[in-house]
C-alpha cells in the first residue's frame, strides 16, 4: 500500500507553513479530522453534549470495526481511549505485580509512565530497573542481557512468551513506552 504524500499534505493545512515533528499526541490535524471535530462541536452547541454524544454513538461504534480491519484484528481486541498515556496506563496497571517482579524501562521513559512504575513498585514491592541505552536513546541489548542475568540470580525470571500464551503470570515485566516518548513527547 503506497501513500500519496501530495494528497496527505494537501489534506493537512499545517504543513503549508511548518515542518512538524511532534507526532505523538499532538500531530498536525488533517482536514477530514478537523472538519469532523468542528461539525461535532457545532452539533453539540446546537442540541447539547449528551444529546450529541448519543446521536454520534452509532458512528463512533463503527470505528472499532474500521480499526480492527486496518490492523487485521477482531473488533473485541480493540480498545480506544482519549490518549496514548491513558491507554498505556490502563494496560500497565492491569498487570498483577508481586514483590521482586522487575519493571524494565529506558532512561528516556515518559514521565507519566515512570510515575506509574514508582506507584506500583511502592505498592507491590516490584523493582524498577533502568536498562542502559546508547547516545541515540536506543536500548543496548548487550547491557539488557547482563541486567537480566544479574536479576535472574536474585529471583526474577525472564518474560517467557510461552507463559504469556498460556496465561501464566511471568515475574518480569517489560514496560516500554519509549515509542510514545521518542515519537514526539
Amino acid at each position: 500500500m503506497s501513500i500519496d504524500l501530495t494528497l496527505v499534505r494537501n489534506d493537512t493545512p499545517g504543513v503549508a507553513h511548518r515542518i512538524h515533528f511532534n507526532n505523538a499526541g499532538a500531530a498536525l490535524v488533517p482536514r477530514p479530522v478537523l472538519d469532523t471535530m468542528v461539525d461535532y462541536l457545532h452539533r453539540e452547541a446546537a442540541i447539547g453534549g449528551y444529546e450529541a454524544a448519543h446521536e454520534a454513538g452509532p458512528r463512533l461504534e463503527k470505528v472499532y470495526d474500521s480499526v480492527a480491519r486496518l490492523i487485521g484484528a477482531a473488533r473485541d481486541e480493540i480498545a480506544l481511549t482519549e490518549n496514548a498515556t491513558v491507554a498505556w496506563q490502563m494496560a500497565f496497571y492491569a498487570h498483577d505485580f508481586a514483590p521482586g517482579d522487575r519493571i524494565l524501562t529506558a532512561r528516556t521513559e515518559y514521565a507519566a509512565n515512570y510515575v506509574a512504575f514508582l506507584q506500583v513498585a511502592q505498592r507491590t514491592g516490584a523493582v524498577i530497573e533502568v536498562v542502559p541505552d546508547d547516545e541515540s536513546g536506543q536500548i543496548v541489548r548487550s547491557h539488557a542481557g547482563e541486567t537480566a542475568a544479574v536479576a535472574a540470580e536474585r529471583r526474577a525470571r525472564a518474560v517467557d512468551e510461552e507463559d504469556l500464551r498460556h496465561g501464566r503470570s511471568p515475574r518480569a515485566r517489560r514496560a516500554d513506552a519509549t515509542a510514545e516518548w521518542r515519537s514526539g513527547w
